[in-house]
């Protein structure tokens, strides 16, 4: 008999169940998803950093999970109670015709059973389905062939989310007994409370309050503004700026309801047009009930924003700086080897013109010589796994031998501060190349210059956004680039810029912007910095040892070198870049603040979309008698169902307006301590990081509304719609 009448409230109450089954659903959703992410049977396959990072994210997943079922129990327990609230007079009649509270408790058991069974089954479904897609994130992230992807349904994460659920629902049928036990009859049957109203001396009072909290807070936004341009005070001025911030923003939800309403009273047309006057005091009593969750709903999503706009920034810099590895028509391994011929290395001495030109011949002939003798034989060799390989010389500039000039005027301040963002990038700024040079590394590739002999080209890098930019401002506003090497400046006036694909085998990984100049020019110049990259192809399987022997070719070579021309401490600077360590050493930390920023904020939305949908509605079905009492004396339904709305969206996107206006000062101030590390595009990420928010957010306010509507207009046969 419980049991059939357990399974028939529940259907009856489906719309009513509506928030707390979402709620349920979505926890059991993350829970599962965020467990299993890292499951794929292709991650077992490697070793190493990759391992590493994986034991590390499920680690944090983990702790991560356990803090969100402590925090979605207490949801669900919080809309436990709003349940019980909602169904007090029922509760009351069961009573009444002589039902035991044990008998009743085990119906509302029963109830809660039937929910918790049907939406562990939905969220376990939907989170197996949504595990594949991170899963697919992470192998991507870490470059695994997605070939390799299985279909995979992890029985460790199935038996922790069951466990989990299992848990809260035995917290919630405790919950109900002791509810039960504590209940009167007469507090079941009592009409619904009634909500209290701002007096005139809490709306004078209110008043001055909403002056004084817009003081504080645009006290607050200016120091942040300050600190943007003053990174110095950051230590003294950010607390103030904090603790301003959120002195400001209790006071002023504890003041604007009084002070919307003391406004809207003056306007006398808008305040008795229609519901308005019903309206504006609900929502004012509502406000003043609630102020306190509503300011900490508001710093909550306010900090929501600011970790998810941080996370998407990191990861699109990140994506940015690793483009030039990912890429197809990479190098996978690039030894840059750059030697300074102005001095003497075991001597010191200064260096003439004809001795450095001397000294760059036989450093040339000995890297020739010994690339061919060392590395040239090694392709095919299974202990290394190099494929192919590669030998090119080019010249190297120091950042304060380069300047950009303008064949009239000036050169814009865009392509100055473009120039200098690009100085910050990782990789060599500018390269110099021989016309004969360069056509031999292409001609190795199989490719052909776009370029006589005669010309002078600039190569501009297509996967760093400052090389594109650059490039195309020497291209529009017909720039030259002054070089200065030794005694003497070379001012190039490109007869070509191209951005192009084809030419990855000159800029390789490092290369940012690459000058093609005649071989005549070239030997005419004073070039006292001179370097060589060799290029290696390696085997897909190539395993990390073979890395480390390959790293210690280069310093065999180097030494080899420095012996051949009887300087010994001549070894120069190496650069080694292997394109799988980087991507590898940086996947980890991408996909670490992809999941912890989506994890933790998507925690907080569901937390203060849950709080406030659970209040409004509580409110809504306390005073469904003065919705009643309306449509008695001739209110018609869409004026009622519009006045539910706009009760609703100003409920719901006050604490997101305030919450973004915080954000707005914050996004200022974080894009000026970007600026200041020569990094930019932190609008997109913000822009968003807030269209992430508001969509989740959004979902609970769609269903707040259908659910507040039900609550207040029960349908009527004889009432027309």
């Amino acid at each position: 008999m419980l049991f059939k009448l357990s399974y028939r409230n529940m259907r009856r109450s489906l719309r009513d169940y509506a928030l707390y089954f979402l709620t349920l659903t979505l926890s059991v959703v993350l829970f599962y998803m965020f467990r299993t992410a890292t499951s794929q049977e292709a991650f077992s396959a490697y070793s190493g950093n990759i391992v590493w990072m994986l034991i590390g994210m499920t680690d944090i997943m983990k702790i991560l999970s356990r803090f969100l079922v402590a925090v979605f129990g207490f949801l669900i327990l919080y809309a436990n109670r709003f349940m019980f609230k909602r169904r007090k007079c029922e509760i009351g009649l069961y009573l009444v015709l002589g039902m035991k509270p044990r008998q009743l408790a085990r119906m509302l058991a029963l109830e809660i059973l039937f929910i918790n069974l049907n939406a562990l089954v939905l969220g376990l479904i939907l989170g197996t389905f949504g595990s594949q897609g991170l899963s697919l994130l992470v192998m991507r992230a870490f470059l695994i062939d997605l070939s390799q992807f299985r279909f995979v349904f992890s029985p460790q994460s199935l038996v922790a989310t069951i466990i989990a659920y299992l848990v809260i629902s035995l917290l919630v049928l405790v919950f109900i007994a002791i509810q039960l036990s504590r209940l009167k009859l007469i507090d079941l049957i009592r009409p619904e409370r009634r909500l209290r109203h701002p007096g005139k001396l809490r709306s004078a009072l209110s008043v001055l309050g909403f002056i004084a909290a817009i003081l504080i807070l645009a006290q607050a936004y200016s120091l942040i503004l300050s600190l943007a341009r003053m990174p110095l005070q950051i230590p003294h001025d950010f607390p103030k700026a904090i603790v301003l911030g959120i002195i400001g923003t209790y006071l002023l939800f504890a003041s604007l309801t009084g002070f919307l309403l003391r406004l809207a009273q003056l306007v006398k047309p808008f305040y008795y047009r229609r519901l308005n006057y019903f309206t504006l005091r609900q929502i004012a009593a509502r406000m003043s009930s609630f102020w306190l969750s509503l300011a900490t709903t508001a710093l909550l999503l306010f900090f929501t924003l600011s970790i998810l706009s941080v996370s998407f920034f990191f990861i699109r810099e990140s994506n940015r700086l690793l483009a030039p590895y990912s890429t197809d028509k990479k190098f996978d391994i690039e030894a840059w080897i750059a030697y300074d011929l102005s001095i003497e290395p075991d001597s010191g001495r200064i260096l003439n013109k004809q001795e450095v030109r001397s000294l760059s011949l036989r450093l040339e002939d000995s890297y020739r010589r010994n690339y061919a003798a060392q590395i040239a034989p090694l392709q095919g060799d299974t202990r290394y796994g190099i494929v192919t390989s590669s030998l090119t010389k080019f010249y190297f500039f120091d950042e304060g031998d380069l300047g950009l000039s303008a064949a009239q005027g000036q050169v814009s301040d865009h392509i100055r501060r473009t120039w200098e963002d690009l100085k910050n990038t990782n990789g060599q700024l500018f390269l110099l190349i021989s016309a004969g040079e360069a056509a031999k590394a292409l001609e190795q590739q199989g490719l052909t210059p776009a370029w006589s002999d005669t010309e002078t080209v600039l190569l501009g890098h297509p996967l760093v956004p400052a090389a594109h930019e650059i490039a195309g401002g020497m291209r529009s506003e017909a720039l030259a680039l002054t070089v200065k090497s030794g005694h003497s400046a070379t001012t190039l006036k490109f007869d070509q810029v191209l951005v192009d694909d084809n030419f990855w085998p000159l800029l390789g990984m490092q290369g940012r912007l690459l000058a093609v100049v005649p071989d005549e020019l070239i030997a005419g110049m004073e070039l006292q910095q001179q370097g060589y990259r060799i290029a290696l192809q390696r085997q897909p399987e190539a395993e990390a040892d073979h890395m480390g022997a390959i790293q210690n070719l280069f310093y065999d070579l180097q030494e080899d070198i420095g012996r051949d021309l009887d300087l010994p401490s001549f070894t120069g600077m190496l650069d080694y870049i292997d394109s799988k360590a980087e991507l590898e050493a940086n996947a980890g930390v991408k996909v670490m603040l992809s999941f912890v920023g989506l994890y933790i904020c998507l925690t907080f939305i569901l937390i203060t979309a849950t709080i406030l949908a659970l209040q409004h509605l509580s409110e809504i079905s306390d005073n469904r008698i003065r919705y009643r009492i309306l449509s008695q004396i001739g209110a018609r339904r869409g004026y009622l169902r519009r006045q539910i709305i706009t009760e609703t969206v100003l409920y719901f996107y006050l604490p997101l307006v305030v919450a973004t206006l915080h954000s707005v000062f914050a996004f200022r101030f974080f894009s000026g301590l970007i600026e200041l590390v020569g990094l930019s595009g932190y609008l997109r990420s913000t822009t968003l990081a807030t269209l992430v928010v508001i969509a989740v957010y959004s979902l609970y306010f769609i269903l707040t509304v259908f659910s507040a509507t039900h609550l207040a207009l029960p349908a009527r046969k004889d009432e027309k719609i």
